[in-house]
């Protein structure tokens, strides 16, 4: 670089210096993201400060979490398929094509599903050798199945939707649903039902299921006495072997 001054006579007058002029690239600055929810919609656009807008994004490194997607404007949106932590890094590029980066540490929350309709059917059954009823119940949004169980095995048991009546009495079951790895749900809380079982009133014999069998046995039992009061009425008629009765004379 060269200056000149305005000098007359011997001047003007001329000095010349070398300058290195150094220009730093602007420290572009991405804004953070805030975390997401497993199963439900996520539309966050990404921001950066710093340079001249306006500013084109792409991933670096990395992946963003199942069902996401990082867009050249910052958008980032869809719907997260799985849950956890994701490690993923974002570069930034200016109009004048400075660039910066940033380090996420992108968290996906599981989301929370609750079992709902715990009932049975029939809601007040009567214990009966061998009898049974039914469990039904409504899991969470994974579509995980509903798992029953029975914590009073002296009174009931389970299997399937079908519990089996073992004891009159107080019934206790749970329902469960299991949680998958890496699906974005948490598992629910275990919901429970108390199904009283009633003791079976006693049938009269002649109006049970059986009342059938019990009228043959009456008729044969009756039928058994009759022949027996016939034999014995036998055994006394004249003529009969040993139980003869003595044949009296009328005097004249």
């Amino acid at each position: 670089m060269t200056a000149t001054d305005s000098s007359t006579g011997s001047g003007p007058f001329t000095v010349a210096r070398s300058y290195t002029l150094q220009l730093d690239a602007p420290a572009l600055v991405l804004d953070p993201l805030p975390p997401a929810t497993g199963a439900q919609d996520y539309l966050q656009p990404l921001g950066a400060s710093g340079g001249t807008a306006p500013y084109r994004f792409a991933l670096a490194s990395g992946s963003l979490p199942p069902g996401l997607v990082l867009a050249e404007s910052g958008q980032v949106s869809g719907t997260p398929t799985a849950a956890g932590t994701f490690a993923f890094t974002v570069q930034v590029t200016d109009a004048n094509g400075f660039t910066g980066t940033r380090g996420y540490s992108f968290t996906v929350a599981a989301a929370s599903q609750v079992i709902r309709a715990f009932v049975a059917t029939p809601a007040a059954p009567v214990y009966a050798r061998g009898g049974s009823f039914s469990v039904a119940a409504s899991g969470g949004a994974s579509g995980n199945a509903v798992v029953f169980a029975s914590t009073t095995p002296a009174v009931c048991s389970v299997a399937g939707s079908t519990v089996t009546m073992l004891d009159a009495g107080l019934c206790t079951l749970t329902a469960d649903q299991g949680r998958q790895c890496a699906v974005p749900y948490r598992r629910p809380q275990c919901a429970c039902l108390e199904v009283a079982i009633a003791a079976a009133t006693p049938t009269p014999w002649d109006r049970g299921p059986d009342q059938g069998l019990w009228r043959a046995c009456l008729r044969a039992a009756r039928s058994a006495q009759l022949q027996h009061r016939r034999l014995q009425l036998l055994q006394f008629r004249p003529g009969r072997g040993h139980g003869q009765r003595p044949h009296r004379h009328r005097g004249g």
